[in-house]
């Protein structure tokens, strides 16, 4: 094995357990733990390299771990891409249809366009459980101090 090829497998291990380690699934957990221990480099690398397409049809691969392949943290990310796609950033409409669809089975990321406590208190309401605003200190300011 050369140098660059040691690099590459070490540096797909890296990718696959920085995966799982944000993975909900147990099932696609065990799958890339299976990978790393047995140093499968060619099915890593048919999960690592690249990235899914999102076509007129959606996005398709097979199922499975890692970002080649369709799962749960895949789809996660999918939706929270889709719902920060309208102008402006999220909406309280796209976060409620998610949510309906994830079923509290994944978490829900508003993020883009949150800017004030109101805006912040509806993502929540519509089922988002986490938020992500450049605009954390006027939130905050907006929700008052603890206590007080």
């Amino acid at each position: 094995m050369t140098a660059g090829s040691v690099e590459t497998a070490s540096g797909l291990a890296a990718a696959a357990a920085a995966w799982r380690d944000a993975d909900p699934d147990p099932v696609t957990r065990a799958e890339l733990d299976q990978l790393i221990s047995g140093a499968d480099t060619a099915a890593l690398a048919a999960r690592f390299e690249g990235s899914l397409a999102f076509g007129t049809a959606g996005i398709r691969a097979e199922i499975g771990a890692g970002p080649m392949r369709m799962n749960r943290l895949v789809i996660g990310r999918v939706a929270t891409g889709l719902a920060r796609y309208p102008a402006g950033g999220a909406t309280v409409e796209a976060v409620r249809a998610i949510a309906a669809v994830v079923g509290g089975r994944l978490g829900v990321k508003a993020s883009g366009g949150i800017h004030t406590a109101e805006a912040a208190l509806a993502m929540v309401a519509a089922g988002a459980t986490r938020i992500g605003a450049s605009s954390t200190a006027a939130i905050l300011d907006g929700l008052g101090s603890p206590g007080g």
